[in-house]
């Protein structure tokens, strides 16, 4: 997805500022039923919103679940209970767990069909897993129903109509755990192997991670023959995933390990999302090098220089910015965070064997964060490991 779009779009939705409400009708006979049951749920609606605004969102969670449980047909208990329900769920993706916090998404909805926290964040969750059409109906919902989130929904709105469509006009071949397609007007370079070629790379990867997705990942190879499609934001990417897997081919040739590079980076990417929803940078980017670029010895030697020379000039890398998308990252900032990304993925592998990766996402799958997950596999915080590394490479290690 276009980032500005992207950021746009959230902070639009920040401004709505949509708050818990208190009142709730209690009189005989009316909405949300009466008497003693009716009172007790408008105390535990009370309790939540002062929850709520004192930050426990756990607790205001219980409390609206309760009052919910009571009384599901008033309009206020059940929009309080949506709400909160999506603000936890956007926590939990805060939190590296993506998939608790789809589920809590979905949970808001029932609830309140059009709350927008819940909407956007679902769609975003979908658009994500390469689930396009779904991600495109949730959208056309909220903007039916908040007309006021005005152009930036517009441009999300209209950025996954064209994705909607990206697939016309070219030759889709079925693989296993992914689905290729590219033009049908242009030969490639090993077209006749090429799904073959991917699907190597798939197993591979698939084994490595201990992920084996149950839907296809769509995966693009674009020509310029596609047009604007195969036109990257970023002149400098040759491949990204946003959903789908998209490979920029220009005219037809890439040298082989090229592709073989760029596939397996993407695939790692696209796994790790199907495994465990929206993970931090360092996480991501660390893994899709470890695991899918597989740098040379000379490789990583070049990386540990790199970062010692920022240690010792106090250019180093800011921990804070490795939880966010690289790519928004100012150059020098971007080359230490993935060679520091790289060498911490490496790290946590040598120290505490080979199958971190696979554990830490099996754990995550089952519903832990991913600072959850790494503490009970390491016995340490991500925090503290990563200066552990800084200190080791630091004594010249």
């Amino acid at each position: 997805m276009n980032r500005l779009i992207a950021m746009l779009v959230i902070g639009a939705l920040g401004i709505i500022g949509l708050a818990m409400v208190r009142p709730m009708v209690t009189g005989p006979g009316s909405e949300g039923g009466s008497g003693r049951m009716a009172t007790q749920a408008s105390l535990l609606n009370t309790e939540g919103v002062d929850l709520l605004q004192q930050g426990d969102l756990d607790l205001a969670v219980e409390r609206f679940s309760r009052a919910y449980a009571q009384v599901p047909d008033n309009p206020t208990v059940a929009r309080n209970f949506s709400l909160a329900l999506a603000r936890k769920a956007q926590r939990e993706e805060e939190g590296g767990a993506g998939t608790r916090g789809v589920r809590l998404y979905r949970e808001a909805l029932a609830a309140w069909p059009e709350n927008p926290e819940a909407l956007y964040g679902l769609s975003m969750n979908l658009y994500r897993d390469g689930r396009i059409d779904e991600a495109l109906d949730l959208a056309l919902r909220l903007q039916a129903a908040h007309l006021d989130l005005g152009p930036d929904l517009d441009g999300y709105v209209g950025h996954l109509m064209e994705l909607s469509g990206a697939g016309r006009g070219m030759v889709a071949e079925e693989g296993h755990f992914f689905r290729l397609h590219y033009s049908g007007d242009r030969r490639l370079e090993y077209e006749g192997e090429l799904l073959a070629l991917l699907q190597e790379q798939m197993d591979s990867v698939a084994s490595a991670l201990g992920i084996f997705p149950e839907r296809s990942i769509e995966v693009m190879v674009l020509t310029d023959d596609l047009g604007d499609r195969a036109r990257p934001a970023d002149p400098h990417l040759s491949g990204v995933y946003d959903g789908w897997i998209r490979v920029y081919f220009g005219d037809g040739s890439m040298d082989r390990e090229d592709l073989v590079r760029i596939v397996r980076h993407e695939m790692v990417h696209a796994l790790i999302h199907r495994a465990a929803g929206n993970l931090p940078g360092w996480f991501q980017e660390g893994v899709a090098q470890k695991v899918g670029e597989e740098p040379t010895a000379e490789q990583i030697s070049n990386m540990k220089r790199y970062l010692v020379q920022s240690i010792r000039s106090g250019t180093a890398v800011d921990m804070g910015e490795l939880s966010r998308s690289f790519i928004e990252l100012p150059a020098q900032e971007r080359n230490q965070a993935y060679a520091f990304s790289f060498l911490f993925v490496d790290y946590l592998m040598q120290t505490y064997g080979q199958n971190t990766v696979p554990v830490l996402l099996m754990e995550m799958e089952q519903g832990r964060s991913l600072d959850d997950a790494v503490l009970n596999h390491t016995g340490k915080e991500v925090t503290r490991l990563q200066m552990d590394l800084i200190r080791q490479l630091g004594q010249g290690g």
